[in-house]
């Protein structure tokens, strides 16, 4: 019965031609489906690296007071002083190249599971500028989407197929093989403490001015995440401050995406720290790693100055707030 129903087949061409097809499909989504299952264990296995800060941060951590940013997120905001200052647990959930759009979608994975005491939110001088590669680094958000469904309108900003794309098991992990092997391994060279990346260079060299960005135009998306974020911290009745930090290399220019951030941020009475140009900083190269990085000299110092500032600001205008007994004041 068997050999005829195979005759038959093969004496039809198109049945074929699609039985065959058929059976390669089939293959293929075995294939992908066994690769992407066998990348997704061990992506989550990691236990070191940029990744692994990404879960830690939506899936794990349980710190009443967050720190989100790109680099100068990581690098400037010190875990011991805010410890200090304000006797909470401290998480920094900030990703070295990573801005607004991924901000608020790991804002959503937390808030999906507990609701943070303090955050802080630091903006850089061209936060809201039309700039593709924010939606290109989307694709760090791509594992989670499975399991995510509160980041998938984000993560379908990366282009309008994404979710065909995401129809295929591996990929949410494609060219991260290598990446997760070094997480997995432990083989991050970096110091990482909770969350915070020191640096202990200090920038010697002449500063040169900053160049132009590559756009001038705002792009709206980036600036109706911020405008989220900081509604959503104002829902859940967490204590938020946005922050700019020093440049060396921007001194005396106009910063429009700073002064943006600033009045949607005192539109929802929200308390806004601009240092982009502080003396107290900028005066001191040595405080410096790079021209728009402190070093952890400078965090420290910085991290110091944010944290009294927010103290102050409360004690000034707000009411029934819990100021720390254990500060400088």
């Amino acid at each position: 019965m068997l050999k005829k129903i195979t005759t038959s087949i093969k004496h039809n061409r198109y049945l074929y031609f699609g039985t065959q097809l058929l059976i390669v499909l089939l293959m293929i989504w075995i294939a992908d489906f066994a690769l992407g299952s066998t990348l997704r264990h061990f992506y989550f296995k990691q236990k070191t690296g940029w990744a692994y800060n990404t879960t830690y941060s939506m899936e794990q951590t349980d710190a009443k007071l967050l720190i989100f940013g790109s680099s100068k997120g990581t690098r400037q905001f010190h875990p011991e002083v805010f410890e200090e200052k304000f006797g909470l647990p401290f998480y920094n959930a900030s990703r070295e190249g990573y801005f607004m759009l991924y901000h608020e979608a790991v804002l959503n994975a937390v808030l999906k599971r507990y609701t943070p005491e303090r955050i802080i939110l630091d903006v850089r001088a061209y936060e809201f500028m039309e700039n593709k590669q924010t939606y290109e680094r989307l694709d760090v958000l791509l594992p989670y989407y499975k399991t995510h469904p509160e980041i998938r309108d984000i993560v379908n900003l990366k282009s309008k197929h994404e979710k065909v794309k995401l129809l295929s098991s591996v990929y949410p992990f494609n060219s991260m093989i290598f990446n997760i092997a070094s997480g997995v391994l432990g083989r991050e060279k970096d110091e990482v403490i909770k969350g915070y990346k020191p640096s202990y260079n200090v920038w010697k060299k002449p500063v040169q001015p900053a160049r132009e960005t590559e756009s001038d135009k705002i792009d709206s998306n980036f600036v109706n995440s911020y405008k989220a974020f900081l509604q959503k911290c104002k829902d859940r009745n967490i204590k938020i401050t946005v922050v700019a930090t020093p440049y060396l290399n921007m001194l005396g220019r106009e910063l429009v995406t700073l002064r943006m951030a600033e009045a949607i941020a005192k539109a929802h009475n929200i308390q806004f720290i601009d240092y982009t140009m502080e003396p107290a900083l900028v005066s001191r190269q040595e405080l410096f790693a790079d021209p728009i990085h402190l070093n952890d000299v400078g965090a420290r110092l910085m991290s110091a100055m944010v944290a009294d500032s927010i103290i102050q600001y409360e004690k000034r205008y707000l009411t029934n707030v819990a100021v720390p007994t254990n500060s400088n004041h």
